[in-house]
This record gives C-alpha cells, sequence and structure tokens, in this order.
C-alpha cells in the first residue's frame, strides 16, 4: 500500500468536499497507522498525527486512543 493516496486525500480533503460539493466526516490514515492505534500505539509517539492535515482528535477521543496505556 503506497502512502501517497492517503497523504493526498488528508493534504486535499477541503478541495475534494468544495469542489464535489459534498462534506465527507471521516479523516484518512494509513492502514499501518489505524492497526497501530487499534493495537494501543501512542498516537503522537508511534503513529505520527501530527503529520496530518485534518484534525484526527476527535477520532482519537472517539476510539479512546488519547486514555491507551503505551506498550
Amino acid at each position: 500500500m503506497c502512502p501517497n493516496c492517503t497523504v493526498q486525500f488528508d493534504r486535499h480533503h477541503d478541495i475534494i468536499e468544495r469542489d464535489s460539493d459534498e462534506k465527507y466526516p471521516f479523516v484518512h490514515l494509513h492502514v499501518q497507522q489505524l492497526v497501530a492505534l487499534a493495537l494501543g500505539a501512542d498516537p503522537d509517539t508511534v503513529c505520527g498525527v501530527a503529520a496530518h492535515s485534518q484534525d484526527l482528535e476527535p477520532l482519537l477521543q472517539r476510539i479512546g486512543a488519547r486514555q491507551a496505556v503505551p506498550l
């Protein structure tokens, strides 16, 4: 899985919404980030969520990633 698509969708989410005249209420994660979060990895030091253009905090709160115990 090439990470470029995930990066492009993350970086251009607002443009995609504007050009399609649709609202897409989701965030774009690479499959490795999703698996790591599901296994309890730290979002900041392991998953690199700070590199995303979209705000991932609502997702991290919803899945309990901020309360997870580091592995």
